[in-house]
């Protein structure tokens, strides 16, 4: 049996998104002290989003929409990455909190490439756009 890859890495992406309960050291508000982006409850967010990612590594070729969404959604992180890492010092705070810091310096660059990963899957499967499980039903 072939391994399907695709779904490997949907679960990569939820593995990828979990981790920030670790750098946050179990949600607390370390990181959005440095960026508000990243408070307790912005990493609970973070987190829901992987789970999303996991509830449909079995089915992303019939909800293809789903992963533009997600596409989208690392997008946006992948930006703020960018802008914030113009407007703030990530050496100066890999040397204040290493853990916190390593975070920063990296996080936007693994969104960008979930991102490409997630709109290639949208548009691989793209036929499937719009079309309704229950006609996918009928015509079986």
């Amino acid at each position: 049996m072939a391994t399907d890859y695709l779904k490997v890495v949907f679960y990569l992406a939820a593995l990828f998104n979990s981790g920030v309960i670790l750098v946050s050291r179990g949600f607390s508000e370390k990181l959005g002290e440095v960026d508000p982006l990243f408070s307790s409850d912005g990493c609970k967010c973070i987190v829901l989003w992987g789970m999303a990612y996991a509830s449909i590594a079995n089915r992303y070729d019939v909800v293809p929409l789903a992963s533009l969404v997600f596409a989208l959604e690392k997008f946006f992180y992948a930006k703020h990455w960018i802008v914030w890492t113009k407007e703030n010092d990530v050496n100066a705070l890999i040397r204040k909190d290493p853990l916190t810091g390593l975070f920063f310096s990296a996080y936007g660059a693994g969104d960008a490439a979930f991102g490409i990963f997630f709109a290639y899957v949208a548009l691989r499967f793209r036929q499937n756009m719009f079309n309704s499980i229950a006609y996918k039903i009928k015509s079986s």
